[in-house]
């Protein structure tokens, strides 16, 4: 297959008397030559960066492009999101997480919403009772103001209930892009109703890896995606447990919806 793709690229005498007269088809060949290149894998032979970008004005290749190091080494940020629905682990796949970095010799800041208080206002805790220290904050900008020392000192991050942080976004994208940290996010990929929660979706097309997670469903022993509320509390945000929440398949969440609304289609009618 690579002998085919190169022999397709190496230029044939019509080729070159076209690319004499015609400035875009330079350009294209350009473009060409930079494919064969990378393909002929010569940027990791010689253990130098991919040339990615060529010249407009000929064939020649500019200078190569480089893996972005960041200000402060070589270590360039990343972002890793783990979503799912309530039970699926969310916690503790971001606990294994912090303590994999941390055995690596990271230091790692902790956050998790100040929303969260089922368990402890100021530990992350998960349903089957592991925890750790964490920072409880109401945004994340509350974060960086009360524990800037932290922060700066902090190589990676760790983040949960995500879905309730509003400036979210903003945060891991300044984290990882212009202080170089690795930021792993953990959240809600969806409401009760199945209907985006905070941004945590918006960071979908930013991040370097997505984990989608899932649980086992409360009344079958099928895979759980979504999260039902079985409390009557129709607000999006509502702070809970097994006590407001059960993890259901695709089958018995419709099957609910569909009882929900015969039952409230009888309530006006009655």
């Amino acid at each position: 297959m690579q002998s085919q793709l190169v022999g397709c690229l190496r230029p044939q005498a019509t080729i070159r008397t076209h690319l004499a007269t015609d400035r875009h088809a330079r350009l294209a060949f350009a473009h060409l030559n930079c494919l064969r290149s990378v393909w002929q894998g010569r940027s990791s032979s010689r253990a130098q960066p991919a040339t990615l970008f060529c010249s407009a004005a000929g064939s020649s290749p500019s200078k190569a492009a480089t893996a972005p190091t960041g200000s402060k080494g070589a270590r360039s940020g990343q972002l890793d999101l783990i979503i799912g629905p309530m039970f699926a682990g969310k916690t503790s796949s971001l606990l294994r997480k912090v303590q994999q970095l941390e055995a690596q010799g990271l230091a790692v800041a902790v956050i998790k919403s100040a929303k969260d208080t089922r368990y402890h206002a100021s530990r992350l805790t998960t349903h089957d009772g592991q925890s750790r220290e964490c920072f409880a904050a109401s945004s994340l900008a509350d974060f960086k103001k009360h524990r800037s020392a932290e922060y700066d000192a902090s190589e990676a991050i760790a983040i949960d209930e995500a879905q309730f942080f509003p400036d979210l976004l903003e945060f891991c994208l300044e984290a990882a892009e212009q202080d170089n940290k690795l930021v792993v996010i953990a959240g809600l990929d969806g409401d009760f109703r199945r209907k985006r929660f905070g941004q945590v979706l918006d960071l979908v097309p930013l991040v370097d890896s997505v984990t989608k997670l899932k649980a086992n469903c409360a009344f079958c022993n099928q895979q759980a995606l979504f999260s039902l509320r079985i409390a009557a509390d129709q607000r999006q945000e509502v702070v809970g447990g097994a006590d407001k929440y059960a993890p259901v398949c695709r089958h018995h969440f419709s099957e609910f919806e569909r009882l929900r609304s015969e039952q409230y289609a009888d309530a006006v009618v009655g």
